[in-house]
Formats: structure tokens, sequence, C-alpha cells
């Protein structure tokens, strides 16, 4: 049976997640990689020439990526697009008190909505609140897929 996964830690690195990356964690060991999707492409297509690959992948880290491909043993999790961050923003505006509500709700509409967001945050001293939030918030959405696929895990890091 598989270790639980410290679903704090993915939590974090799904936040960190740049556009063209995905996490990738292994049912059974729990380790998680971040991909670069290009990379991932190249091995996909076999076209698996070392200047091909954007990352320096070497050794065990490119078993892996090949794991990736070719095996069960790794699921993809959310994509920074899964993660509407936008969508958490505007729950997290609805339950503060307002005035605040208001005014984070009317910062998240139009051009720079979040650097406004967090320009009213920072004003009013709520910006830590804000970012355990947001964790909660990737806590949940790592949970369900863990959950989906029966990867136990717990809190933590």
């Amino acid at each position: 049976m598989p270790i639980p996964v410290a679903i704090d830690r993915l939590a974090e690195e799904l936040g960190a997640l740049m556009d063209e990356t995905s996490l990738y964690l292994n049912r059974e060991t729990g380790e998680f990689l971040t991909v670069r999707k290009h990379d991932l492409s190249i091995i996909e297509d076999e076209l698996e020439e070392e200047e091909e690959l954007e990352w320096p992948w070497e050794g065990d880290d490119l078993q892996k990526l090949r794991d990736i491909v070719e095996t069960e043993n790794w699921v993809r999790l959310p994509s920074k697009f899964d993660v509407n961050e936008w969508r958490i923003m505007q729950r997290f505006a609805l339950e503060m008190p307002e005035p605040l509500s208001s005014s984070l709700e009317h910062a998240i509409h139009g051009r720079g909505a979040f650097r406004a967001f967090k320009s009213v945050l920072h004003g009013t001293g709520r910006i830590e609140a804000w970012y355990q939030f947001k964790h909660e918030s990737l806590v949940r959405l790592v949970a369900e897929v863990l959950e989906i696929e029966n990867i136990p895990f717990k809190r933590g890091r």
C-alpha cells in the first residue's frame, strides 16, 4: 500500500506551477515531479534527442519522465489552468466583511485584477488571510484528485 502523500506540500507545488508545466505524482512512492509540457511531448513522440528537451533531464529523472508516459504509476495533478485563481479570489472576497468584500469584488474586475486584489489586501493587513485561503483551496483541489485516484494523503509538508 502506498504511503500517504503530504498534501500541503503538493498544494504549494501546484501554486508555484508555471503555464507550461505540469505536476505529476507517483502513486506508489509519493514522489512528485514538475515537468515541462514540451519535454513530455518529446518523450511521447519518441523524439528523445537530448538537445530537443528544454530541461537537462539525466539519469533517474529522465527515466521518471519516461515512466510518466509509459506507465500508470504517475498521476497528473491539476495544471495552473485547472486552478482558477480568479474564482478563488472571488470566493475569498465574498467571505470578507463589508466594506472589504465590496472593495475586493471591485478590484478583481477589469485590468490588473490580481495586482489590484493584492493591493487592497495589503492596505487592510489581510494578505496572510488570502494566502491561507488560497492554500486551503489548493489543498481541496489536490485532495479531490487523490481521492478519485485512491491515493492516501495526510495534512503536512
